[in-house]
């Protein structure tokens, strides 16, 4: 037994036909897959060497794991309700979740893929949201440039990223908004807005670059920064919430999400973050003493430095870089990354899907 296991409780809330079930239910899965157990007692997770052990004290649910896992396994776990907080953390986590309970579903918007009664309740089986990749793409309307008068190359990039069908993470700086750009954005179907900063330290650094004739920091004139370096907390907090307000008000969704200018951030940005609501951060670089989620990508680079075959969980682009390869021609790189992310989309889900008919049809045989 691992010595983790020690601290489990002695007594669990599943019943020896629960405990049946779930057993049947690890051993139909792919041999490769990653099976985490929710919140188990210790008798439980020694039925299965399939089971991972996940501990209240290692995830309490109360936002999504930096961990991936393949199946998420929940036995009458309580206040784990359809569309509820922690079943939305748990779906956000894995690539199939299955939910032994003895309540009725009623969330019209978490459908399952499959589902069957067992003795005292049922088995669903929902798909999770690993099977898609998470598209982060950075600095709308820009960094630390100065902003293009020109917007039509930035808004070309994130159109066809739109018209691929990807729900994409855009990293907007509040402070930078006008209205051309509100318009342009509240037409984005696949949007998803994540707050990048408050104003990312444009005034400052916009200036230097024209300064040294560098507007496009070509030659790096400026490299990485904390925008709130140096900030009080108090200073930091109203920032915080003035551009999530601001978001939300312009461009009608409340962001879930942030993104730190330059991956740089701080202990009092985290306690900012959580304190005003968000619920994950999407950066390289995990932020000291922050409760929140901090995931980092498997890809951070141009378009056109992705490699064939490769299937990022997290995939990272910048909205500015690829304006500057379209501008000089490079029409194919987006494209092809777009495609290879769609495919790997599909190939998940169709495993998914059929991992979770085949499961209902070994349970239905009995």
């Amino acid at each position: 037994m691992n010595l983790s296991h020690w601290f489990l409780p002695s007594e669990g809330r599943l019943s020896a036909d629960d405990l049946r079930v779930l057993t049947r239910v690890a051993s139909a899965l792919p041999e490769r897959w990653r099976v985490g157990l929710l919140h188990p007692a210790r008798e439980e997770v020694k039925l299965s060497k399939r089971f991972e052990a996940i501990t209240p004290r290692r995830w309490d649910l109360r936002f999504r794991s930096v961990r991936r896992y393949d199946v998420l396994l929940a036995g009458r776990l309580p206040d784990f309700e359809p569309g509820g907080s922690r079943f939305r953390a748990a779906l956000s986590s894995c690539q199939l979740l299955i939910a032994l309970d003895g309540r009725p579903a009623n969330a019209p918007e978490c459908p399952p893929l499959a589902e069957f009664a067992v003795t005292g309740g049922t088995l669903r089986a929902y798909r999770g949201a690993l099977t898609d990749p998470l598209l982060r793409v950075d600095d709308y309307p820009t960094g630390v440039r100065p902003i293009l008068e020109d917007l039509s190359s930035l808004h070309d990039v994130l159109s066809q990223i739109d018209a691929a069908g990807l729900p994409f993470h855009l990293g907007v700086v509040p402070a930078l908004l006008d209205e051309r750009m509100v318009e342009f954005l509240r037409g984005l179907s696949q949007l998803v807005v994540s707050m990048h900063g408050f104003e990312h330290g444009y005034a400052e650094h916009s200036a230097i670059l024209l300064r040294a004739g560098d507007p496009l920091n070509q030659r790096g004139t400026v490299g990485g920064f904390d925008e709130f370096a140096g900030r009080t907390y108090a200073e930091i907090l109203h920032k915080i919430q003035a551009g999530r307000r601001t978001l939300e008000a312009r461009l009608g969704q409340l962001p879930l999400s942030y993104i730190p200018p330059c991956n740089e951030s701080n202990r009092s940005t985290g306690r900012a973050l959580l304190a005003t609501g968000f619920e994950y951060v999407l950066t390289e670089k995990p932020i000291s003493g922050c409760a929140l989620p901090c995931i980092r990508s498997d890809f951070y680079d141009r378009s056109s430095a992705f490699l064939p075959g490769s299937q990022p969980g997290v995939a990272s682009l910048h909205a500015t870089w690829e304006a500057d390869m379209l501008r000089a021609g490079d029409a194919q790189s987006l494209p092809r990354f777009l495609a290879a992310l769609v495919e790997q989309r599909a190939r998940a889900r169709a495993q998914v899907d059929s991992v979770a008919g085949e499961l209902q049809s070994q349970l239905a045989r009995g």
